[in-house]
């Protein structure tokens, strides 16, 4: 029959599994680790007795198109945990900013609804990642230094939801205030009603909030 033939070889053996690669099967652990778990803990001893005890809880202006919440030093650059969020939409949460430049764990969004989960030093990429593309698609990915090296195809993302109101990837137990939203619409001039922003300028909001799926009550 058609379902005997599938299962065996043409010697009439049965097929063998094929072999997991102990490296690749380690890799997947480290990556599912990395999207599932909390990049960082607020609450933890490196940022209240550690390096950055000194750092204080801000809401920083960097540019006019850039805002940081989060620890930042006597200059108001980041340092400790923190998110950058950009007015197009990218945004970056690190578990450790050292003066500005990301050197730890994170999350990377891009405006286009993918993601990146992975490790920064000196402001680049490196090591093992995880990247969740807009068609939910998940890859492992290595870099060194800033360069990718290598890219495998993993599965198909069943574990994100999708913010109906800014568009980015989150998981229900780590959701966290990142999703920027307008409460208020445009008026003749494209002007936001609630902040005065050009549409144009600043299309991701200026209001803060969880992400969720469902619209937000008025």
């Amino acid at each position: 029959f058609f379902f005997d033939k599938m299962a065996t070889d043409p010697a009439g053996a049965p097929k063998a599994p094929k072999p997991k690669d102990p490296k690749l099967e380690a890799m997947k652990e480290a990556c599912t680790r990395l999207y599932r778990e909390p990049a960082y803990d607020e609450n933890h001893q490196d940022y209240i007795i550690g390096d950055f005890r000194w750092s204080t809880k801000k809401i920083v202006n960097v540019t006019s198109t850039q805002v940081y919440r989060g620890l930042a030093d006597e200059d108001d650059k980041p340092h400790g945990w923190g998110l950058m969020q950009h007015h197009n939409g990218i945004s970056h949460d690190c578990a450790r900013w050292e003066h500005g430049v990301p050197n730890g764990r994170g999350v990377f969004r891009d405006p286009e609804g993918g993601a990146f989960y992975g490790e920064w030093v000196n402001g680049k990429r490196h090591g093992l990642g995880c990247s969740i593309n807009k068609l939910h698609q998940m890859l492992i990915e290595q870099y060194e230094h800033g360069q990718l090296q290598s890219k495998t195809k993993w599965k198909i993302d069943k574990e994100h939801l999708r913010c109906a109101h800014c568009n980015c990837l989150y998981m229900e137990a780590t959701n966290k205030l990142e999703c920027r939203y307008h409460p208020d619409g445009v008026d003749w001039e494209d002007r936001f009603t609630c902040c005065g922003a050009l549409q144009k300028h600043n299309p991701q909001g200026c209001a803060v909030d969880y992400h969720r799926q469902d619209p937000r009550p008025k």
